[in-house]
Order: C-alpha cells, then structure tokens, then sequence
C-alpha cells in the first residue's frame, strides 16, 4: 500500500505526521492557516506547485482508497466554506441559494440537475445562509489561496467518481460566482467548470 492509500485507510500518517482523523478535526482557523493538509485529502495524479512533498494519486490508490472517506473530506471542506449538504430523491439535484439581496421575493434560486443515484448536494440557504455570510468573508476575497483549494477538489472528486458532487458543487459555485464575479473573476470560474467538466 502507499503512503497515500494508509494515511486515508486510518494506518497511516501524512507528511507532517498526522492521521486523517487529527485532520479531519481540525478546527475552521486551522483549515484556512495549515496549508500542507490539503494535497493528503484531495490528492491528485499531477504535482502539486506549492507543496513538493504532497503525494500523487494513482490508479492502485483510487482502488483502495474508500470514497466515502473522500466524501468526508469534502463535506469537512464544504463546511469550512458555508455550505452543507442536503439528500434529495434518488436521481433528483436541487441547490437552493439565498438571493434576497438581488429582489427575488421567494428568496431562492433553484437548479436542478438529473443524475443517476441518490447524492448529497452542496446546500445555501435560509437555515444554512448566516453560516455562508460568516465564512465567505475568511475566504470569498480576491486571490484567495482557497479559489486553487477548491480547484483540487473539484478535480479530485472527479478522478475519484463522484462525478454528482463535482457538478453539484461546481453548480453552488456558479451562483456564488454570479453574485462575487468581481471577487472570483473569470479566469478563477473557467478553472473551476473545467475541473468539475466531463
């Protein structure tokens, strides 16, 4: 087994010597500040340009790497970034964004993308909404490091399988972009579809 594929099977430790579960608890402030965790929980087949050390994903690893814990991390993440997710019908993707502020009297906008098994989909919303005014401000800011964070994701959940939670996230970003282009800007945007693309 790799390094990779013990650290995400609980017998191993990343670089820095932590378990996944020592990661997966740490706290908000610690996610945006530790910045060598993120290459062990979305791992990708192509090096990272910021971490040397970061480990490269391989078949064997997609294999044996169990992607409900993927699913974990990325829900961990979701929440460092104000969203959360939400389990809707088998087949059935509804993202609901609070848009009070644009005059929409219902107060949502709603997209709904047809797939082929139940799924959990990033979620903004009346109950979820304080917590995404909260965070966005820790990470919704011009050349914000975590933009390149979400593009591993993104890449990572595709290479992974889980195709449904990529486009499902890539959607919530779309109209999250929509309401901060001038913060995100296009060039971040077109990084983002094209991970979360094909």
């Amino acid at each position: 087994m790799s390094a990779l594929t013990d650290f995400y099977n609980v017998k191993g430790t990343d670089g820095a010597g932590r378990l996944i579960t020592g990661v997966w608890e740490f706290s908000l402030d610690e996610r945006e500040t530790v910045h060598d965790y993120i290459q062990w929980l979305f791992p990708l087949t192509e090096p990272s340009q910021f971490n040397p050390d970061a480990p490269l994903l391989t078949a064997d690893d997609i294999e044996n790497i169990r992607d409900t814990f993927v699913l974990y991390s990325y829900r961990k993440m979701l929440a460092f970034y104000g969203l959360q997710e939400v389990l809707y019908p088998a087949g059935s993707f509804v993202i609901k964004i609070e848009v009070e502020e644009f005059g929409d009297s219902e107060g949502f906008a709603h997209l709904q993308r047809i797939v082929g098994r139940d799924a959990l989909v990033p979620l903004l919303g009346p109950n979820v909404n304080h917590l995404f005014e909260k965070r966005k401000k820790v990470w919704l800011t011009s050349g914000n490091h975590n933009f390149l964070r979400i593009t591993r994701i993104l890449k990572c959940l595709k290479l992974f399988g889980l195709h449904g939670q990529a486009v499902a996230f890539r959607d919530a970003l779309t109209e999250i972009y929509l309401q901060h282009a001038h913060i995100i800007g296009p060039e971040t945007y077109e990084f983002w579809y094209d991970a979360s693309d094909g």
